[in-house]
């Protein structure tokens, strides 16, 4: 997976209050609406590379995408605390623009590689943004129907990442079976020997 990179929560949280906000204002609802979209527009791109980014379609890879449901999840989590996700989403909604303008311009199939510095670059903008309040952090891993991790704000398929090279996704390989010409007695001493 694209693993937060296209994730307008973050996936962490350094505030453990929960300030308390009833319902998102016009501005923090514009924001939602805006990293949403980035969020989908950069899993749609990602997709082009579909095969190497270990899905078999196209259209699963664009499951990663939030849909209406989920939009409300979503926005009913940021509303926790409207202040602290209006100050986050006005950090990383430019983040999430400029990772997207990366992964179009850099984005090759053949060498997935090649979109590591906007990934680099994305995370170390979103290290600088004020973190949403555990709460809230909590209440969008909840939107996630899949895992519950950094649920609402679908990350979506990481295009360098091979599958099969991950060792701990392989089961190791079931032993030999024995063969019917495989001694079962210990070979017998050679002659003189």
């Amino acid at each position: 997976m694209l693993l937060l990179a296209c994730d307008p929560a973050g996936g962490s949280s350094n505030d453990d209050g929960d300030g308390g906000g009833g319902g998102a204002d016009a501005s923090v609802a514009a924001l939602i609406d805006d990293a949403i979209e980035q969020s989908n527009d950069n899993i749609e791109i990602v997709c082009d590379c579909w095969d190497e980014a270990g899905f078999a379609s196209r259209g699963a890879c664009l499951e990663d995408q939030i849909l209406p449901a989920q939009r409300r999840c979503v926005e009913d989590a940021y509303a926790r605390d409207a202040a602290a996700s209006r100050l986050y989403l006005e950090c990383v909604v430019p983040l999430m623009r400029e990772l997207g303008t990366c992964l179009d311009a850099r984005l090759d199939c053949v060498d997935p590689s090649t979109v590591d510095a906007c990934f680099a670059d994305f995370d170390l903008g979103r290290e600088s943004c004020v973190q949403v309040p555990l709460s809230v952090q909590r209440a969008l891993d909840d939107c996630d129907p899949d895992d519950g991790t950094d649920p609402g704000t679908a990350p979506g398929p990481d295009p360098g990442t091979d599958p099969g090279t991950d060792p701990g996704t392989d089961p190791p390989p079931p032993p030999p079976a024995p063969s019917d010409d495989s001694p079962t007695d210990p070979p017998a001493p050679a002659p003189g020997g």
